[in-house]
């Protein structure tokens, strides 16, 4: 002890014993000590420094006796903590650390004049000499002494805590955590004047006891794994385990340790419990499904999801399981699926709801979840039991089932849906035709029912339809819709005009004339059908054309008269009204001159074709309102029959439709030149994307063009490889691209 310390030591020996028994000092006091220590200070240091002394040795050389002083208080504490183990080591330990960190702050306050002395040498030293004393002392002679029983003893409590076998205070542990960080740690010399990061406060912390917290974490997991798996526990149950421990865990991180152990700590059991295991929980996920555990799917979708690439098997497994899962569902359905859209198209719905419901709830609406539901999707719709069950051309019965369901719905019915159902159905069907390939197919059949719901005034609402059409160009483009969106305008514009007409015209009131305008290049072309009028209609469809005319100029209308309807009233022992076709109407109202007609007569009276009289007189006879005298032939009457008026003709109802006639077919032929027709179509449909391609780009590579020609059709159809190909060596041909005389793959657009 150096001779001026000596001479003071007695009053700095009496501020330490109050200081660190931590006896109750006044302001007088406290000022007493502080002037005490800043003449010592004062008067020993600057004298030194103006003699040109080491001040820096001085100050060092005083506080060895201050620091002496100190480590007798803390062996006392370091003696005591012999004596106790477990959590009772850890209260008494965090205890009497409270107790020293005020004691520390108090004679770091007293004391600070030495702070002042040290950092007026140590430019840009922040650190309090003397607080790091006392944390230095602490740490060599309670910490360095104790730390394997110490860490031993907060470890083992965990362990406890992980087990169940007693209740602890985590407050014993975080605040023996916290203690770890405000001891201090040997940095190099280069870093001693900068200020600590929080990774450098953490140093000592996670070299004493997180490493040592890893390494028992890890062995307590594999244990408990091992465990579980020798006595073959259920995937539901290890699920549950490994999503509790992980919560525990982070818990644990949250109130007790610092937040830099949390990741290391996870990383640990997400390879002990997850990645290690993975084969045995991903091997459970298809009987998860089957037994539709959505609570357990979801789990394992967590889980998965903490590990990289742990949800790739579970996409590809679902995706496989939802195929099987629609094509099983379909296959058990087949027979009555085939000629029911109602069942087809529900069972189609069940199948996407329940597993698009599935990846909402369980797997968070994942996006990769979804695509692989869109593939399956894709999948099951377009090729299935229901598909297959017919000849070739069946490929396109998804296309023609989804159309006819849509009929179904927007048609006057007596369970006709209200608006929100009838929205909700709208978009079912959209979702359905989204994984549609032969969208062109259904287009062509949709447009046919479609046409004959508008002539027919079978649409149950005008604001369904044109909410339809709108859901549709949202899908698939306006050029897609354009031709249903001019067939419901023309419908609209020809209730205007008939409505005018009413008004306007002086002609027969008795009967009632609407007219429906079909513009030729949106609807279907209908045949020519020869017929003779009667006065009464052929003079009020005479008025009609001068009307029309006087509104279009130039304008040819012609009359498809099988498409169109009327009402006619007949007295055959009661009062009926008949709605028939304008044919059949010629052919009844003949009966108004006598009750018996050869066919000859009826075909020269009503100027139709001799094919076509002995159908529309087939259809009547069928329907039981006229009689033959000759059996019917494939629902038409032979030509030398006889053809009389039923006076005995009964029916419960008094409005009787009669127009629907059955028209034969060769189904076989119809479909083989419908086949060829769209396979014609979509030609034409792919030469004019790769020409309007081609124009915009001038030169294209082969594989970008047809990768391009397929992005730009997918919304129509899937265009095939082959039939681009083609396709482009047609259009060589015409000479709307050459091949590059550079390269043989380079297309070139010729102007």
């Amino acid at each position: 002890m150096r001779d001026e310390l000596v001479a003071v030591w007695p009053q700095f020996e009496e501020a330490l014993e109050l200081i660190f028994q931590r006896s109750p000092m006044n302001m007088k006091t406290y000022m007493q000590y502080t002037t005490m220590i800043y003449r010592y200070c004062t008067e020993t240091y600057q004298l030194g420094f103006r003699a040109g002394d080491n001040v820096m040795d001085r100050v060092q050389e005083d506080l060895i006796s201050v620091r002496e002083f100190i480590a007798v208080k803390v062996d006392v504490v370091t003696k005591n903590c012999h004596k106790s183990d477990g959590q009772d080591l850890l209260k008494y330990l965090n205890n009497e650390w409270e107790l020293f960190e005020i004691s520390s702050s108090l004679f770091d306050a007293v004391f600070g004049n030495f702070n002042r002395h040290s950092n007026e040498v140590n430019t840009g030293k922040t650190d309090s000499l003397t607080r790091n004393l006392c944390m230095e002392v602490w740490k060599e002679n309670l910490f360095d002494v104790l730390e394997e029983k110490i860490i031993g003893a907060a470890l083992h409590l965990i362990h406890q805590e992980r087990t169940g076998t007693s209740m602890i205070n985590n407050r014993d542990i975080s605040d023996f955590v916290v203690c770890l960080k405000k001891l201090p740690v040997k940095f190099p010399e280069s870093d001693i004047k900068k200020d600590k990061t929080e990774d450098q406060k953490l140093k000592f912390y996670k070299e004493s006891f997180e490493s040592l917290f890893l390494k028992t974490t890890e062995e307590f997991y594999k244990k408990e794994v091992e465990d579980f798996m020798k006595n073959n526990g259920d995937v539901k149950d290890y699920m549950k385990n490994v999503e509790m421990r992980l919560t525990e865990e982070d818990v644990r991180v949250q109130l007790v340790l610092f937040g830099c152990t949390r990741r290391p700590l996870l990383d640990c059991l997400e390879k002990i419990m997850i990645i290690d295991q993975i084969d045995f929980i991903q091997s459970h996920f298809e009987q998860l499904l089957d037994e539709k555990s959505d609570e357990d799917l979801s789990r394992m979708f967590r889980l998965c999801s903490r590990i990289r690439d742990g949800l790739v098997f579970l996409r590809t497994a679902l995706e496989s399981h939802v195929v099987k899962e629609g094509l099983g569902t379909l296959e058990r359905v087949a027979e009555e699926a085939f000629n029911d859209p109602k069942i087809y198209v529900s069972k189609l719905l069940e199948v996407h709801g329940r597993y698009s419901s599935l990846i909402r709830a369980s797997f968070f609406t994942d996006s990769t979840f979804l695509k692989a539901l869109d593939n399956a999707a894709i999948n099951f719709i377009n090729k299935n039991a229901v598909t297959m069950k017919g000849r070739q051309h069946s490929t396109f019965k998804s296309a023609e089932l989804i159309a006819r369901y849509c009929d179904l719905q927007f048609r006057k019915n007596t369970k006709m849906p209200d608006e929100i159902e009838m929205e909700k159905m709208q978009k079912q069907v959209i979702i359905i035709l989204r994984y549609l390939e032969d969208k062109d197919v259904f287009l062509k059949i949709y447009t046919r029912i479609f046409s004959k719901r508008l002539i027919n005034e079978l649409s149950a609402s005008d604001e369904a339809e044109t909410s339809f059409i709108a859901k549709l160009t949202a899908l698939c483009g306006y050029e897609y819709t354009s031709r249903l969106s001019k067939m419901f305008q023309d419908i609209q514009v020809s209730r205007d005009l008939s409505m005018d007409f009413k008004e306007k015209s002086s002609t027969n009131k008795s009967i009632d004339f609407n007219a429906q305008i079909l513009s030729s290049g949106s609807w279907t072309r209908f045949p020519e059908f020869s017929l003779m009028l009667p006065q009464p209609l052929y003079s009020t469809i005479g008025a009609f054309i001068m009307y029309y005319n006087s509104k279009h100029n130039g304008r040819r209308l012609t009359w498809a008269y099988p498409q169109s309807r009327g009402e006619v009233t007949a007295f055959m022992g009661k009062k009926y009204v008949f709605t028939v076709t304008t044919p059949q109407m010629c052919v009844l109202l003949q009966f108004n001159n006598r009750t018996s007609y050869s066919v000859y007569s009826i075909k020269e009276a009503t100027e139709m074709s001799k094919e076509n009289t002995l159908t529309i007189i087939g259809s009547l006879v069928k329907t039981h309102v006229l009689k033959s005298n000759k059996e019917l032939v494939k629902d038409a009457v032979p030509f030398d029959a006889t053809i009389t008026l039923n006076a005995a003709y009964t029916n419960k109802k008094v409005r009787v439709d009669l127009s629907r006639m059955p028209m034969k077919a060769n189904s076989e032929k119809v479909a083989e030149e419908s086949t060829h027709l769209l396979d014609l179509e979509r030609k034409h449909v792919v030469e004019a994307c790769i020409v309007r391609i081609m124009k915009m780009r001038k030169q294209m590579m082969h594989q970008d063009l047809v990768s391009e020609v397929v992005t730009q059709l997918t919304s129509r159809f899937q265009p095939k490889v082959g039939l681009i190909k083609k396709s482009i060596g047609t259009l060589i041909e015409k000479e709307y691209l050459k091949r590059s005389d550079k390269k043989y793959d380079l297309y070139e657009y010729l102007v």
